[in-house]
């Protein structure tokens, strides 16, 4: 998934992409690093980066076959953290 966002308030759609194994590339703004893990499920690139800088990443993505590394790690981000599942034991966990 690119987004090149200058701002994202909910990243809620970093969480819908980690439930379809979908890497994401996107900017350094706030709260993105709490759902996109650098050579995890994705990058973040800095708001100053260019088009082509984000293309050359998934150039490089591509030719270096990580996108099944990152799709795996997106799943298991997904599973871990941004399940109802995960969600929900997390709570429990606070609570007791």
């Amino acid at each position: 998934m690119l987004l090149p966002t200058r701002s994202e308030c909910s990243a809620i759609v970093f969480c819908e992409a980690a439930t379809y194994g979908a890497p994401v590339l996107t900017t350094e703004t706030g709260g993105n690093s709490t759902y996109v893990k650098k050579k995890v499920n994705g990058d973040r690139l800095p708001l100053s980066a260019s088009g082509a800088e984000f293309a050359d990443v998934l150039e490089k993505w591509v030719k270096n076959g990580d996108l099944d590394r990152l799709s795996q790690g997106a799943e298991q981000m997904y599973r871990d953290y941004n399940s109802w599942k995960a969600w929900g034991d997390h709570f429990n966990q606070v609570v007791h």
